[in-house]
């Protein structure tokens, strides 16, 4: 699990990092939105469409780089200011407990 501190309090998240929901969230889509309920922190948070998109694909099978290509080609959007995009997003997230980052084998 990478947990170096970026610039903005979250992790640092690498290229090849593997996020994965955090066992401990529960979730409900929500029209466009994501719910998110932290059972021990006991927090809730709202992902707007996108947001809620890149949730969905931290299931422990994909990389940093990976969701953010999948990302890029499901919104027609450009590669290199996704990647940067999901990166960001990833990195709150962590910082949130709302995913783990694992490494690629």
């Amino acid at each position: 699990m990478n947990t170096a501190a970026a610039t903005d309090g979250g992790a640092q998240v690498d290229p090849g990092d593997i996020p994965r929901r955090s066992a401990s969230v529960q979730h409900r889509k929500v029209g466009d939105d994501t719910l998110l309920m932290h059972r021990i922190l006991k927090q809730y948070h709202v992902l707007n469409g996108v947001a809620g998109r890149i949730w969905e694909l931290c299931d422990g099978t994909e990389t940093a780089d990976g969701i953010a290509a999948a990302i890029a080609g499901e919104y027609k959007a450009d590669a290199e200011t996704v990647r940067r995009d999901v990166r960001e997003s990833l990195s709150g997230m962590a910082a949130l407990q709302l995913i783990e980052l694992g490494e690629a084998p």
